[in-house]
């Protein structure tokens, strides 16, 4: 699978997305090096969720009542949705249509809570 390698920062300070590709952090060199040092970085999955949303490494997903987290899976060598219970699924194209992103890690912390239950 080809995709783009993009970025997204959030800056905890400011509490502010900085997302690759507006107008001016277009390119990775120009969105790193406007990024605050404090800024947590997460990576773009290259895949689109069921509203059509990019999802990003971070974000919190909804499908049907179950609630997962985007990470970055070490063993899998890739991204994972993953559950409160630690069960853990991979990102496909194939299923990454049928999720919404509903939030993200340090935007919605609060969302947490749901997969705790």
């Amino acid at each position: 699978m080809k995709r783009e390698i993009k970025f997204r920062a959030y800056d905890t300070i400011a509490k502010y997305m900085f997302v690759q590709g507006t107008p001016d952090l277009e390119t990775i060199q120009s969105f790193f090096f406007h990024i605050p040092k404090n800024a947590h970085l997460m990576q773009s999955t290259g895949l689109l969720d069921k509203n059509e949303k990019e999802i990003y490494e971070g974000d919190y997903l909804k499908q049907e009542g179950l609630y997962v987290e985007v990470k970055w899976g070490v063993f899998e060598a890739g991204f994972i949705f993953e559950d409160g219970s630690g069960s853990l699924m991979t990102v496909t194209s194939g299923n990454s249509n049928m999720w919404e992103v509903i939030g993200s890690i340090y935007e919605n912390p609060e969302l947490i809570k749901p997969l705790l239950i």
